[in-house]
């Protein structure tokens, strides 16, 4: 074996090992979606430039990514008020209060207690997932997203549960 095939060989085993632990590092990671990006996956409403967000709860973690996430975004008074007149023209929103399935949703999980302290009394939500209310059947994992949109606070929560 001449010299320069074993250092190449030595290259290659390098590269591979290298290419072995990206990938390794890689599968472990999040996805790269921002919660923004998910409140349009799930609910086809881009947020305005102005939103500022404030992670409240994030705990998805470990190998199935299980968990909850709370985000609170706030506005600009203009995008604020834009994104009040389209809750109430309809479009997917409903009132809060109106049937009392928004606190019976929430309420599903309260290993974090945020809902059970800061409920709404005066807003609109929207729910994107496997339906959990209605179902006949007993659920043993729920997999939802929720936007409500607090007119008290004037501010807007996602809130996603996997489980």
């Amino acid at each position: 074996m001449r010299k320069s095939d074993s250092f190449s060989g030595f290259r290659l085993a390098c590269l591979l090992a290298g290419v072995a632990v990206l990938c390794i590092l890689l599968s472990g990671c999040p996805g790269s979606l921002s919660n923004a990006d998910d409140v349009k996956a799930d609910f086809s409403l881009t947020l305005p430039s102005s939103a500022s967000s404030e992670v409240l709860i994030e705990s998805h973690g470990g190998f199935h990514g299980d968990g909850v996430t709370l985000t609170r975004y706030t506005f600009s008074q203009e995008d604020y008020d834009t994104l009040v007149a389209q809750a109430k023209d309809g479009g997917g929103w409903q009132a809060v209060g109106q049937d009392g399935q928004l606190s019976d949703i929430l309420l599903i999980d309260e290993s974090e207690g945020f809902w059970a302290q800061n409920l709404p009394a005066d807003g609109y939500w929207m729910y994107a997932g496997t339906p959990v209310l209605d179902s006949t059947e007993e659920i043993y994992s729920y997999n939802f997203s929720v936007l409500v949109l607090d007119t008290d606070a004037e501010a807007l929560y996602y809130y996603a549960l996997d489980t």
